[in-house]
């Protein structure tokens, strides 16, 4: 599993597709 800051980092790369992973 991935941290909060790794999904916040993550989260502006996968802006663009709105994929939500838990």
């Amino acid at each position: 599993m991935q941290s909060n800051k790794d999904k916040q980092k993550n989260n502006r790369q996968y802006s663009s597709i709105h994929i939500t992973v838990f």
